[in-house]
């Protein structure tokens, strides 16, 4: 398939994606439901090379590796079907399905918009950083119980989810991040999070010396470039625009002022792309937290055409932003894509 080709091909399939799972927020209907989560399943369970890593998840396939205890289990039941590909499936499926479960607990309004969000925002990133998007879209599911103080089922998810990738134990933060309240000690905690990103490698450094993190080593001296921390930059407008709705949400909904914390230490987290792309992926337990916050503002407005206005500036931002780092900078080798049996 051609590169604009596959642009148009992505595009149209996961606005049809989302109009489906409209319907079903609408109707209630489960065939919506299932086949707007069958297009992207498909759509990643049957790509062939495509996406930066796709290489080596297929050869941790074919040799067997025990890359993580979740990626172990997943490639087994792969191989009893003979099938690299079934891997690819379970992988997709198990991502969409958590997301499906977080965004189920937003008001109904606004889960189309958060799932168009994590189409354009996040689906593609699970071609590149199949194991970590499993894992952080279990951390996500466990918001909800780190908003509702259920510290158990918060640990116990997060848990779960470092078993997929051991990054997700940094997702560990979020609740506290979710509690704090005072002004005074959001500000300490952003300062600290921000050294912490300044001196990210010397932190890997420390952190690759714990026996069962030495692998983090390949990841302190690689350096990244402007352009390939272009996400950065982007966040920084979704954080301005989400900033300028702050005060007006926040007095009326708790969670907003939570979620945007989380969102805001996620921004200060990838300033580490600057210094290596695949340390700055921690940020995505954070900056996931932005499907719940965009389609809040919107219904935030009063006015119809305000409302109206909002939900084009989002789409047309998603979109865009898309566009820009998938077709034009090439990021993650999503584009040209390749289907199995097809091209």
């Amino acid at each position: 398939m051609s590169d604009f080709g596959s642009l148009v091909f992505y595009v149209f399939s996961f606005l049809i994606s989302a109009i489906l799972y409209n319907f079903y927020c609408k109707h209630n209907r489960k065939i919506f439901l299932f086949v707007a989560a069958l297009i992207p399943i498909l759509i990643g369970g049957l790509r062939f090379n495509v996406g930066t890593d796709y290489s080596s998840y297929y050869n941790y396939y074919m040799h067997g590796s025990f890359v993580d205890p979740g990626f172990y289990l997943i490639s087994s039941i792969a191989r009893m079907f003979d099938n690299c590909q079934v891997m690819f499936f379970i992988y997709n499926a198990l991502t969409l399905l958590f997301v499906f479960l977080g965004i189920g607990n937003m008001k109904k309004e606004c889960r189309p918009i958060a799932y168009l969000c994590f189409l354009f925002l996040f689906f593609t990133t699970s071609f590149n950083a199949m194991r970590q998007m499993l894992a952080v879209s279990i951390v996500f599911f466990s918001y909800k119980y780190a908003m509702n103080k259920k510290i158990l089922s918060f640990v116990i998810l997060t848990l779960i989810a470092s078993l997929f990738h051991i990054t997700a134990i940094f997702g560990l933060i979020i609740y506290p991040l979710l509690r704090i309240k005072r002004r005074a000690i959001k500000v300490a905690a952003s300062v600290a999070v921000l050294c912490v990103a300044i001196g990210c490698q010397g932190v890997i450094g420390g952190i690759s010396e714990l026996s069962a993190f030495e692998h983090f080593s390949m990841y302190q001296n690689y350096n990244g470039s402007g352009f390939s921390n272009a996400s950065f930059f982007f966040e920084l407008l979704v954080l301005a625009y989400l900033a300028s709705f702050y005060r007006q949400i926040a007095k009326k909904d708790e969670s907003f002022a939570g979620y945007f914390f989380v969102y805001f230490v996620g921004v200060i987290l990838l300033l580490t792309g600057f210094y290596s792309p695949f340390v700055k992926r921690i940020a995505l337990y954070f900056t996931i937290s932005s499907i719940t916050l965009l389609p809040v503002i919107p219904f935030s407005c009063k006015n119809g055409k305000d409302k109206m206005l909002n939900q084009v500036i989002i789409v047309a931002f998603i979109m865009s932003r898309f566009i820009v780092q998938s077709f034009l900078l090439g990021q993650a080798d999503i584009i040209p894509y390749n289907c199995v049996g097809l091209w």
